[in-house]
């Protein structure tokens, strides 16, 4: 979050249920919404006033104007740069079609990372379909055939798969 922003949301597929979603709320300080404010979006919800789209059917992910950027900015700040360009990484990140794709790059790049990326665009039948278990094996496959220092699965909903 920025001073610039006044709160936030993130919409994520649940995991193993593709026809279903997960959102969640933020503060203007980047914090979960309090409970209360969650209740009455929840009771806001329950009622079903509206049409449901299937995740097939979703469309592109279309951001406002310079939010990655100060999203980068803020991820940026918060690590030590120069320490991780200084080892000069090289890494293999499967993307799982989500949105880190449009993030994650340009803060490799900034890291001075070498990278071999797998799946790096957002795609919803992708995500919908994603395997992460069967991703790991392809991404360890990926780091012993390159000698990367590092492999990363990112499920679509932008956690790192354990």
């Amino acid at each position: 979050m920025t001073a610039r922003s006044q709160g936030g949301i993130t919409v994520r597929l649940v995991p193993g249920d593709p026809q279903s979603v997960v959102m969640r709320f933020f503060s203007a300080a980047g914090t979960d919404i309090e409970e209360t404010t969650q209740r009455k979006i929840e009771r806001y919800l329950n009622r079903q006033d509206f049409r449901r789209a299937f995740a097939a059917d979703i469309g592109d992910i279309e951001f406002p104007a310079r939010a990655r950027e100060y999203y980068t900015a803020a991820l940026m700040a918060s690590v030590d740069a120069e320490a991780i360009r200084a080892e000069a990484y090289q890494v293999v990140v499967d993307y799982g079609y989500g949105s880190t794709s449009f993030v994650m790059p340009n803060v490799l790049a900034k890291l001075g990372a070498e990278v071999l990326a797998v799946n790096p665009y957002a795609q919803t039948a992708g995500a919908a379909a994603f395997d992460a278990g069967h991703q790991a094996i392809r991404v360890a496959d990926l780091v012993r055939t390159s000698n990367a220092n590092l492999g990363a699965v990112i499920d679509p909903t932008a956690s790192t798969s354990p």
